[in-house]
């Protein structure tokens, strides 16, 4: 259950409550680590964690060219964003998405405040400090213990309108230790370069962190989506990645991965929108039997 609440015309309050369930044995987020072995996420956001808050804040265009968000915030909707990054619609894997397995934030639901600024309308500034203890299934619990997750985004844009898909921006972040999410304070860098040609958006993201926070402590990923149509409706994506395992979090060091996705997400009808997709993972240290792997997935979006 999600929407939009306007208070004034610059004043709009967003909410988003859900239930997330099973349906198998092993989520499509643990499946990666747990059933083929390598490290990674596939569809975090399908999990098994029952009722939920992701979002609740206030939203305020400050200026033309200023906005704040302060509430309980969901940080992939802000921090190292592309068009093909939405994990709902883009690509399944996600060293393709948000921090490209480099960078690990608070779950959804956190406490926060956003800002962004844009500049000369094509640069553009976002900074961002979240409680790191964050928990959505229970959000009102152990609120502002003293650890945060802070960030920098300094990039430029083509057009306000064009944000998502002609971009350039480097983020900094920082993650205090002693939090749920990490023992040691962590932190990174992550660069992101996507600009839409016509019907094609090449790409190339890549990220570098120290700290045992990430999944991965380096990685490099570089691929193209096309709009079928000039459609984002109809996409098709190609994209491949290089990583290296944080030897921090699994406290030894493991073997490097090569991550190869490809997707075709197609409307059928006014309602229904269904997304194949194949991956080829190679170098998979959670696993005694097979070095690499192949993953069948199809998403499946019906809108009632």
């Amino acid at each position: 259950m999600y929407g939009n609440y306007a208070l004034e015309n610059t004043d709009i309050i967003k909410f988003k409550v859900e239930y997330r369930d099973t349906y198998t044995t092993v989520t499509p987020k643990d499946f990666v680590i747990n059933n083929v072995g390598a490290v990674g996420l596939i569809e975090p956001q399908f999990s098994d964690i029952g009722f939920r808050l992701t979002n609740l804040y206030w939203h305020n265009n400050l200026t033309e060219k200023t906005e704040i968000d302060i509430g309980f915030l969901d940080t992939t909707n802000y921090l190292d964003t592309y068009i093909l990054g939405n994990p709902w619609a883009g690509f399944n894997n996600f060293i393709f998405s948000t921090g490209s397995g480099t960078l690990t934030m608070p779950d959804e639901g956190t406490l926060g405040v956003s800002i962004k600024h844009i500049f000369d309308n094509n640069y553009y500034a976002l900074a961002s400090i979240a409680d790191a203890n964050a928990l959505s299934s229970r959000p009102f619990d152990n609120l502002i213990q003293g650890e945060f997750f802070k960030s920098i985004e300094l990039g430029w844009v083509q057009s306000v309108d064009e944000f998502y898909t002609k971009n350039i921006h480097l983020l900094y972040w920082e993650l205090d230790g002693g939090s749920r999410l990490s023992q040691q304070d962590s932190s990174g860098y992550n660069f992101s370069l996507a600009y839409q040609v016509q019907q094609f958006l090449p790409f190339i993201r890549a990220g570098i962190s120290e700290g045992d926070a990430s999944l991965l402590s380096r990685n490099i990923t570089l691929g193209t989506g096309y709009f079928l149509n000039n459609s984002q409706n109809s996409t098709l994506g190609f994209a491949i990645g290089f990583g290296v395992p944080n030897k921090e979090l699994f406290k030894r060091q493991l073997e490097h991965q090569t991550t190869t996705e490809v997707f075709l997400k197609t409307t059928v009808g006014p309602n229904l929108t269904l997304t194949p997709s194949l991956q080829y993972l190679r170098g998979l240290p959670f696993n005694s039997e097979e070095n690499n792997a192949l993953v069948i997935g199809l998403r499946i979006n019906l809108t009632l």
